[in-house]
């Protein structure tokens, strides 16, 4: 018998026949998918929630728990002002961080209600602002917590491997919280999940490499997992704690709890936990960009709560996690993508020496079968066939041609499974049960054509992966399943599959074939041309993310080195002030290193053609006072006043979240080179059109520069003056030409820089929203350069 683990966060079980007594009927898994884990109406017992009306602070809806906790019935607080339950102190706390409109950035908040010391966590739910008091563990040092988390962060740095990195991680973070068992669980593509690394006690059951269907985690699950990136259940014995009343009184309907930290568990999942002997449990999400990778679950066999710092901790180990393994994923994809683009140059080179396409693929020093990890390769050329390694023979390769002309497959047709796709080839699958494949129609040589061979393996599932809840007894309620016996699945008919990198490279390999039958040489000098700028870009890019990662790191070090030794001093050096002040640096550090992994996320996505719009109804007033108000601290700090003048009812079809994007970007700069003169901002309509005019007083750029601050990695100003990446332009033009419109500069050195973004108010066309080909391509230029 082999356990199961449950990931989700309101799990609906794991997959496997219910049994037990009373069996039941099968449940349709769009019972669990449908059911409505956000709004439960109740909250875990071990702390408080009040709904407040603002501005004034009214309590409008109360927690059971406040009978418990405070002594206070829930209904004696409903009208009355929270300051008749929280101190001034508190009071004024709360006031500061609404103002500041950083609620998830105060966090926690040290409260006093009714004479009982708390962590206070601020967040917002459909109008009202709700705090949530949790029991402060006043013994948890936290500059001893901050030195720790860095410590960890420090280890974690040192894994060379995704495997080894999980696996530390997995160790570190059940060090860290105590829990008996710590998994990485990473989703694959089809959605199912799998334990990837584990720590446990050393009598508890390995769950390591066990596999788990995609119903295990229903879609609504997932999303609040990307809303609240950590979650605790502290006893699944406990009593729910109802809200009272239940309704929102703004909306009339249940409190939505998606980013409560005490929201109440479903049923099923309090169930399923029980059958597994577990009475504890914790997730913290695992996001590359906005989607779900995986999740670090914990379990254990007692209760158990997690104070809120020490979950920030692993909300941000979590997060260095993921980043990691962004970084490690792709910087071997681009390494193998570069491998297979010097292989298609010197295949270019030799099609070039040979004059025959199959003869220069084929028969020199390099071949296709050195592009990708193949068993065997084929091409058809005039009607005949040149085979490398283990492939079908020459009759059915001629059927499989004639099956892909059929189907149309495009630039390239992939597939692990061609016996699924065309069951009547099954009989190949001893040599070509995967395909990679690329067709030049109308071409001499028509089809190039990859082969991989059968893969038979063993998944060990947690469960029958075709089964799912149950409702039992008649009722409506989801039951999960009693039983965690492991389930082999052997799979068969499958190849290994094709990773992108390789598509790519096929495609890539088809597109100079093309140009090469079109012109050779001018195709062979493009490529080595692209080859060397990738190259060059490479290395640019990495040195430069590697000094602008390192500068808040190292200061953030130095931040807790600072307080390791005032702390080693001086006790009496631990004043508020300090405190706050370090804080505060390390807090702007974090920031800076988002900014940093959004600009280099967004620099993927535009050179891989993935950038997306979601197309709206946007007013850019709004849109404008919206970000000017964000930037209040920042302006206070640089020492500079803003003008704001727009006229009213400027309406577009943009993309808010993208503009806001070219709007901040631009500001940011304005204040970075402003040298502390006012800035101005500047929108009017002309025509069909909108304009937008980010105006400085500051330092300004040379004519010179004039031509190149909208490419990528280049500047206007010194890197030993001013950090960046030199992407923020390149990436302000690539969003504002995919919106249709352009962006334009007029500056002198000593007289400032005016940027005007001018966008058509219909929004883009068809042709704009399409990823642009230019910006996946290595090499290609722009007629500007960033800053």
């Amino acid at each position: 018998m082999v356990g199961n683990t449950d990931f989700e966060e309101e799990g609906l079980g794991g997959p496997g026949d219910v049994e037990g007594p009373d069996p039941g009927r099968q449940v349709d898994p769009g019972d669990c998918a449908r059911e409505p884990i956000h709004i439960p109406g109740s909250i875990q017992p071990h702390g408080v929630l009040l709904s407040l009306k603002e501005p004034e602070l009214t309590i409008v809806q109360a927690s059971a728990s406040t009978a418990a906790l405070l002594e206070i019935h829930p209904g004696a607080l409903l009208g009355k002002p929270a300051s008749r339950l929280l101190d001034r102190a508190s009071i004024r706390r709360i006031h500061v961080a609404v103002e500041g409109r950083l609620l998830r950035g105060r966090n926690p908040l040290p409260v006093s209600a009714a004479g009982v010391r708390f962590d206070g966590i601020l967040h917002r739910s459909d109008g009202l602002l709700v705090l949530e008091l949790e029991p402060r563990d006043v013994e948890e040092g936290y500059y001893d917590l901050l030195d720790r988390t860095f410590a960890i962060v420090d280890r974690l740095r040192s894994s060379s491997t995704t495997a080894e990195l999980c696996q530390q991680a997995a160790e570190e973070i059940g060090q860290l919280t105590g829990f008996d068992r710590t998994m990485i669980y990473r989703f694959h593509e089809d959605g199912h999940g799998e334990v990837i690394a584990e720590s446990r006690a050393p009598e508890m059951e390995p769950y390591l490499h066990l596999h788990y269907p995609a119903s295990d985690i229903p879609e609504q699950a997932r999303r609040l997992y990307v809303v609240n990136r950590t979650r605790q259940i502290v006893d699944i014995a406990y009593t729910p704690a109802a809200i009272l009343p239940p309704d929102n009184p703004l909306t009339g309907r249940p409190l939505d709890l998606s980013s409560s930290a005490l929201r109440s568990v479903s049923p099923a999942h309090i169930e399923y936990l029980r059958n597994m002997g577990a009475r504890a449990s914790m997730s913290i999400s695992l996001l590359r960009g906005d989607a779900l990778w995986g999740l670090v679950a914990c379990h254990h066999r007692q209760p158990r709560r997690v104070s809120f710092r020490r979950r920030m901790a692993c909300e941000l180990l979590g997060q260095v996690l993921a980043w990691s393994i962004d970084a490690m994923e792709q910087r071997g994809s681009a390494e193998a993508r570069l491998r297979a683009g010097a292989v298609c140059a010197r295949l270019l080179e030799q099609i070039a020496a040979e004059r025959d396409i199959a003869a220069g693929l084929s028969a020199r020093s390099a071949t296709i079968l050195d592009l990708v990890d193949a068993g065997g390769a084929a091409i058809r050329q005039d009607g005949r066939w040149t085979r490398l390694g283990q492939t079908p023979g020459a009759a059915d390769l001629d059927e499989l041609a004639r099956w892909l002309e059929e189907r149309d497959a495009g630039a390239a047709y992939a597939t692990s499974s061609l016996a699924k796709e065309r069951p009547a080839l099954e009989r190949l699958k001893d040599v070509a049960c995967g395909v990679l494949a690329v067709q030049f129609p109308g071409a001499s040589c028509s089809l190039i054509a990859w082969f991989r061979p059968e893969f038979e393996r063993c998944v060990l599932w947690g469960g029958d992966p075709g089964a799912g809840p149950s409702a039992r007894h008649g009722g409506g309620q989801l039951h999960p399943r009693t039983s965690f016996a492991a389930w082999r699945q052997l799979v068969r008919l499958e190849a290994q599959p094709w990773k992108p990198w390789e598509i790519a490279a096929a495609e890539d390999l088809r597109g100079a074939i093309v140009g090469t039958v079109l012109s050779r040489a001018a195709e062979l000098e493009r490529l080595n041309r692209e080859l060397r700028e990738a190259v060059r870009m490479r290395d640019d890019f990495m040195s430069m993310a590697s000094h602008e990662l390192r500068t808040p790191i190292f200061t953030l070090a130095l931040q807790i080195e600072g307080v390791s030794r005032a702390a080693s001093a001086r006790r009496d050096a631990f004043t508020p002030e300090r405190i706050q002040a370090r804080a505060d640096v390390a807090r702007r550090q974090v920031k800076r290193l988002e900014q940093l992994v959004g600009v280099l996320l967004d620099f993927s996505r535009i050179n891989a053609g993935r950038l997306s719009l979601d197309l709206e109804e946007v007013s850019l007033p709004k849109l404008l006072g919206d970000v000017v108000a964000r930037f209040n601290d920042e302006l206070k700090a640089a020492g500079c006043r803003l003008s704001l003048r727009v006229e009213q009812d400027i309406v577009g079809r943009w993309d808010p979240m993208r503009l806001d994007q070219v709007i901040t970007n631009l500001l940011s700069n304005a204040i970075k080179y402003g040298a502390g003169e006012p800035i101005e901002i500047e929108a009017s309509r002309h025509g069909a059109s909108a304009r937008v005019a980010v105006i400085d007083r500051g330092i300004g750029i040379d004519a010179s520069a004039h031509g190149r601050i909208f490419e990528r990695f280049e500047r206007a100003v010194s890197s030993g003056h001013y950090s960046g990446l030199g992407l923020g332009l390149w990436i302000v033009r690539q969003i504002v030409e995919r919106l249709g419109g352009r962006v334009t500069v007029s500056s002198a050195p000593g007289q400032g820089s005016t940027f005007t973004v001018e966008l058509p108010l219909a929004g883009p066309g068809p042709s704009e929203q399409a990823p642009p080909e230019a910006a996946a391509a290595p090499g290609s230029r722009s007629d500007g350069g960033a800053r």
